[in-house]
C-alpha cells in the first residue's frame, strides 16, 4: 500500500483511453493495449503482485473494451475506468491511506496462502469498500494474488 500510494497518480494518468484526454467529442472511446501493458508493468515494479492478478487486470482491461466496442462511447467518464480499479473506490488515495493507518480485522494465514481483510466503520467507508487481500507464496514471497471489495 505504501508503493501503490506513491504510484497511484502515475498508474491512473496513464492514457488507457486516450480519447477520453481529447476535448474533440467525436472520437469513439477505445481502450489502448500498449498504455494497459505499461499500467500492468508499472504494477508489477512494486515486486508484491502475483502474475495471477497482473492477468486479472489485463482482463479486466479487455472487458472494458469489450464493453466500449457494445456500447460506444465518445464523451463522459469511461464505464468501468471511472474509478480506482484496484481499490474499488472514486477516493484512491484517501482509501489507501485509510489501509496503511487500519490494522486488519482479519488475517487467515494457511501454508501458502493467506487472506487480509479489512472492514471499516461506516462512516470511513464513505471513502470505499471493506477489503480482502488475498496473498500467496510464490518463489519464497508473499505476492498479492487479489484484492476484492466486501459487502
Amino acid at each position: 500500500m505504501k508503493w501503490y500510494l506513491q504510484h497511484q497518480s502515475p498508474l491512473n494518468s496513464l492514457p488507457v483511453v486516450p480519447a477520453r484526454m481529447d476535448e474533440d467529442t467525436t472520437q469513439v472511446y477505445s481502450v489502448d493495449f500498449h498504455a494497459v501493458e505499461d499500467y500492468v508493468r508499472l504494477l508489477q515494479s512494486s515486486g508484491t503482485v502475483s502474475p495471477v492478478y497482473l492477468q486479472a487486470h489485463r482482463r479486466y482491461f479487455q472487458q472494458c473494451a469489450d464493453s466500449l466496442r457494445a456500447h460506444p462511447q465518445t464523451d463522459g467518464f469511461v464505464t468501468g475506468l471511472d474509478y480506482d480499479h484496484i481499490l474499488y473506490t472514486q477516493a484512491g488515495d484517501i482509501q489507501t491511506q485509510l489501509v496503511l493507518r487500519s490494522q486488519p480485522t482479519r488475517v487467515t494465514v494457511g501454508a501458502d496462502t493467506a487472506q487480509v481483510v479489512y472492514r471499516f466503520t461506516e462512516q470511513q467507508m464513505s471513502e470505499g469498500p471493506n477489503l480482502a487481500f488475498s496473498l500467496a507464496v510464490e518463489q519464497g514471497r508473499w505476492m498479492i494474488t487479489a484484492v476484492r471489495p466486501l459487502e
